[in-house]
C-alpha cells in the first residue's frame, strides 16, 4: 500500500508537471498557427481534456488507466507528429474548406494529453481517497513547476522540439525493459529527425528562404518571442518613399517575429533616401532636441530624427530580442534603447518630448487572420493617446506611420480614437494626414498648426508628390489628387472630425483600456459577404478572417457536446427533482463564473504585466495555487457548515477587487504588484463554490454527480471562448459583471438548496 501511494504520488506530480509545461508551450504554438495567442482556445482545449476524463472514465481503454505516464508520452509524440506534419494553414482556410477538418483533428489530438492529466486525478481519487490532500498538493506543486519548465524549454528549443523532452515521461512507467528500449528508440528517432513545426508557405520565414542571395543569419529565442534575422540585399525598404527618389533603397536585414510578422531594417542609408520619406516632412520646420520613437522596428524614425539634428533620441521597444539585435548587429544605432512597455514608460517619464513617433502595428494583411482580433494593445486606446499627449511639450509633434487598407479601416479608427481622446474641435486644428500610394503619416501638433506651417507642408508635399488626406482649412477637393482613391480616406476623416455619422463595414469604435483591441475590425454584418466569397479569393473581405475564430469556437463546442454531454445523455431521461435542478444550475454558474474571471483578469492584467505569455503564466500559477488552497480549506474548516459566511466573503472580495480594476486599475500601472497580489485572495475564495457543490451533491444525490461534472465542464469550455468575444465587442467591464452575476446566482442557488433541504429533506 505504501509503495503504491509513493508510486502514484510521483506519477501525479510528473503528469501534472508535463501537462502544464505542455500547456505553456501550446500558448506559443497557437501563436504560430493562428497569428496571435488566442489564449481562450488554449484554456478551452485543456478544460475539455479534463472534462472528458471524468465523463467517459468507464469507457477509457484500460491501457491508459494502467500506464498513464506511458500513455502521456505516446500522446505527446502523436501530437508532435500532427504539429509538424499536418498542413493546417490559417491563410488557406478561406479557399480550402478541408482546412477546417485538419483544424478539428489537430484540436482533438491537442486535448488528449490533458485527458491523461484528468485521468490520473480520477484514478488516485478512486484508489486512495484517504490520501486526497497529499495527492492534491502534489498536483498543484507539479502544475506550478510545469509552468516554469515550459518557459525554460521555450527559451532553448525550436517550437516543435520543445515538446520532445516532455515525452520522456513515458520512461517513468513501470514496464518491461524492452518496452523502455522501444519507447526510447522512437523518441530518439524524433530527436534526430528533421521534423519542425509546419509553417505556411505564405509565412515570411519560408518565403525569405526561397529568395536568391537571402540567407538566415541567426535565430534568437526567448520564452515569449522568436526572432529570425535574414540578410536582404534587394528587398524594398522604406515604405512611404517619394516618387521623385531615383536611387536604390538600401539593403539590410529582414526581421521575422514569430514566423509571421516581418520588418525590414536598413544597413547603410543615405541622406537623400531619408529626405525622400514621408517621415521627413515635419522636420522641414521642426527642429526637435528630444525625440522618442516607439515600437518602430524599421529604425527609420530614429535615423530621420538624427539626420535632422535631434540631439537626444530614445527608442522604446517591448521586444527583448529586437533590443538584442540592435545591440549585436547595429552597434552605431543613434538612440538609447529601452526595453519596456510604452504605457509604463509614458507614466514614469517626467520630461516632455519635442517629437514622438509611433508605428501603428497593423500591416496590410493583418486584418485577415481573425485571431489578430485578440491582440491586446494598451497604447492604442483613449487612455494611451492621452498619455502620449501629456508626454509632449507645448508645440510638440505626435507622429503615426501606418499602412493604408482599402476599404479604409486602420486610419479612420486611429482618427476616431485621437478625436475621442483629444477632442474633435482641437483635433481639427491639430491634425495633418499625408499619404503616398499605400502608406500614410498622421501628424498631430500640440497646440495646433499655424498657417505658415500648413503652407510649408503643402509646398513640400507638392514637391515630393505626396497626397493630402486632411489638413486644417483644406477643402475636400484638395485631397487625394495624385493617387486617385475616390477620396474615400479624406471623406471618412472629415466626417469623423465633424462628428457626423460614419458608415463603414468595419468596427471603428474608439478603444479604451477595458476594450484594448485596436486590431479588431470585425462586425457581424460582414458575415454575409464573407460567406459568399468563401473559396473564391485568397484574402477574405476586410475583417472576415474572423470566420476562423467562429469556426474554432464551433469545433470546440462540437467536441464538448460529444465528449461531455453525450456520455450522460441516458441519465437525463428520468427528469430532475427541484433540489437537483438547483444543483445543476449551480454547476453551470460555477463554470461560467470561473472562466469569465480567468479570461477577464488575463486581459486586464496584460496592461500591468506586459507580454501575454508572462501574463498567462503568472495568472495561471496564482489561480491554480489560490483556488486549490481554497478548495482544500472547504473540507478542513467550518466553511462547509457555514455557506452564508463563504458566500459573503467570496462576493465581497471578488466584487471589491473587480471594482478596483474597473475604476482605479490604471492608477496602479507604475506599481504592478499592487494590482497582481490581491488575486491570491480572490483565487482563494473562488475555490469555495465547486467543493461545496460537490459535497452537497454527494450527500443528497450521488447519482447526479456525473451530470454535474459534465455540465460544469461543458459551460467552462464554452465560457472560456465566449468570454474573449465579450471582451472584444463589449469590454472587460461586461466580463467582470458576468463573473459577479454568475457567482452571485450560484450562491443564491446553493443557499436556496440548503433552505429546501432543511425544510423538506427527501
Amino acid at each position: 500500500m505504501v509503495s503504491e501511494v509513493r508510486y502514484f504520488s510521483w506519477v501525479m506530480f510528473s503528469v501534472a508537471l508535463v501537462a502544464l509545461a505542455f500547456e505553456t508551450i501550446l500558448f506559443r504554438g497557437f501563436t504560430f498557427l493562428f497569428g496571435y495567442h488566442f489564449v481562450s482556445l488554449l484554456v478551452a482545449v485543456a478544460l475539455l481534456g479534463y472534462g472528458i476524463a471524468g465523463s467517459i472514465f468507464a469507457q477509457i481503454p484500460t491501457f491508459f488507466k494502467n500506464y498513464p505516464s506511458l500513455g502521456m508520452g505516446m500522446l505527446l509524440l502523436i501530437f508532435l507528429v500532427a504539429f509538424t506534419l499536418f498542413p493546417f494553414d490559417v491563410y488557406e482556410v478561406m479557399v480550402k474548406p478541408q482546412e477546417f477538418l485538419l483544424l478539428g483533428i489537430l484540436l482533438l489530438l491537442t486535448l488528449l494529453p490533458f485527458l491523461i492529466h484528468g485521468l490520473i486525478q480520477v484514478i488516485v481519487f478512486e484508489r486512495f481517497p484517504q490520501f486526497f490532500p497529499r495527492f492534491y498538493a502534489l498536483n498543484l506543486l507539479g502544475s506550478a513547476s510545469g509552468i516554469g519548465v515550459g518557459l525554460w524549454l521555450l527559451g532553448r528549443f525550436e517550437e516543435g522540439k520543445a515538446v520532445l523532452p516532455l515525452c520522456l515521461i513515458g520512461l517513468l512507467e513501470r514496464m518491461k525493459w524492452w518496452w523502455r528500449v522501444l519507447f526510447l528508440g522512437v523518441w530518439m528517432a524524433f530527436l534526430f529527425s528533421p521534423l519542425h513545426m509546419y509553417l505556411s508557405p505564405y509565412s515570411p520565414s519560408r518565403a525569405l528562404n526561397q529568395i536568391p542571395e537571402t540567407s538566415l543569419l541567426i535565430t534568437y529565442r526567448h520564452p515569449a518571442e522568436v526572432l529570425e534575422v535574414f540578410s536582404v540585399p534587394s528587398l524594398r525598404l522604406g515604405w512611404g518613399l517619394s516618387m521623385n527618389f531615383r536611387g536604390i533603397p538600401p539593403s539590410g536585414w529582414a526581421l521575422v517575429f514569430d514566423h509571421h510578422a516581418m520588418e525590414l531594417f536598413p544597413g547603410e542609408i543615405s541622406g537623400d533616401f531619408l529626405e525622400a520619406l514621408l517621415l521627413s516632412l515635419p522636420f522641414r520646420f521642426l527642429s526637435p532636441r528630444r525625440a522618442l520613437v516607439m515600437e518602430e522596428k524599421s529604425g527609420l524614425g530614429v535615423y530621420v530624427a538624427e539626420h535632422f539634428g535631434a540631439s537626444e533620441i530614445e527608442f522604446l521597444t517591448s521586444s527583448f530580442l529586437f533590443a538584442r539585435f540592435l545591440r549585436e548587429w547595429v552597434p552605431g544605432f543613434p538612440a538609447r534603447v529601452m526595453v519596456t512597455s510604452p504605457r509604463y514608460h509614458l507614466l514614469r517619464s517626467r520630461e516632455a518630448y519635442d517629437y514622438i513617433h509611433v508605428h501603428v502595428p497593423v500591416s496590410r494583411a493583418s486584418i485577415f487572420p481573425g485571431s489578430f482580433s485578440f491582440k491586446e494593445d494598451f497604447l492604442f486606446t483613449m487612455e494611451g493617446m492621452r498619455e502620449l499627449f501629456f508626454a509632449l511639450r507645448e508645440g510638440g509633434l505626435l507622429s503615426f506611420s501606418l499602412f493604408l487598407q482599402n476599404p479604409p479601416s486602420v486610419l479612420p479608427k486611429l482618427v476616431t480614437i485621437l478625436a475621442s481622446a483629444y477632442g474633435h474641435e482641437s483635433l481639427r486644428l491639430s491634425l495633418i494626414v499625408v499619404k503616398n500610394l499605400d502608406y500614410a503619416l498622421c501628424l498631430v501638433k500640440k497646440g495646433g498648426w499655424s498657417k505658415e506651417e500648413v503652407r510649408v507642408m503643402r509646398e513640400e508635399c507638392r514637391e515630393q508628390c505626396f497626397d493630402f488626406i486632411y489638413f486644417p482649412g483644406g477643402d475636400e477637393g484638395e485631397m487625394e489628387t495624385i493617387f486617385h482613391t475616390e477620396r474615400r480616406y479624406a471623406h471618412l476623416v472629415r466626417r469623423i472630425l465633424e462628428e457626423k455619422r460614419v458608415e463603414s463595414l468595419f468596427d471603428l469604435r474608439p478603444n479604451d483600456d477595458h476594450r484594448p483591441y485596436f486590431t479588431n475590425f470585425f462586425r457581424f454584418s460582414q458575415l454575409k459577404e464573407a460567406w459568399w466569397n468563401l473559396g473564391k479569393r485568397w484574402l477574405p473581405f476586410g475583417g472576415a478572417g474572423f470566420l476562423l475564430v467562429l469556426a474554432v469556437i464551433g469545433t470546440v463546442i462540437l467536441l464538448s457536446v460529444f465528449g461531455l454531454l453525450w456520455p450522460v445523455r441516458a441519465m437525463r431521461k428520468r427528469g430532475y427533482s427541484p433540489r437537483e435542478k438547483l444543483l445543476l444550475g449551480g454547476s453551470i454558474c460555477t463554470g461560467v463564473g470561473f472562466m469569465f474571471l480567468e479570461i477577464s483578469l488575463f486581459v486586464r492584467l496584460t496592461l500591468f504585466v506586459g507580454l501575454p505569455l508572462y501574463t498567462f503564466s503568472l495568472l495561471l500559477l496564482i489561480l491554480l495555487v489560490g483556488s486549490g488552497w481554497g478548495s482544500w480549506q472547504v473540507g478542513r474548516s467550518f466553511l462547509g457548515s457555514r455557506p452564508k459566511f463563504a458566500a459573503l466573503s467570496h462576493l465581497i472580495l471578488l466584487g471589491g477587487y473587480l471594482l478596483l480594476l474597473t475604476y482605479w486599475g490604471h492608477a496602479f500601472l507604475s506599481m504592478p504588484i499592487v494590482a497582481v497580489l490581491p488575486i491570491v485572495a480572490v483565487a482563494f475564495v473562488s475555490g469555495f463554490p465547486f467543493p461545496l457543490l460537490s459535497e452537497a451533491t454527494r450527500l443528497f444525490s450521488p447519482s447526479l454527480f456525473p451530470i454535474i461534472f459534465a455540465y460544469n465542464g461543458f459551460f467552462s469550455v464554452v465560457s472560456s471562448l465566449l468570454a474573449h468575444l465579450v471582451m472584444i465587442f463589449w469590454g472587460v467591464g461586461i466580463g467582470f459583471l458576468i463573473t459577479f452575476w454568475s457567482y452571485g446566482m450560484f450562491w443564491w442557488l446553493l443557499l436556496r438548496f440548503s433552505s429546501i433541504s432543511r425544510v423538506s429533506p427527501e
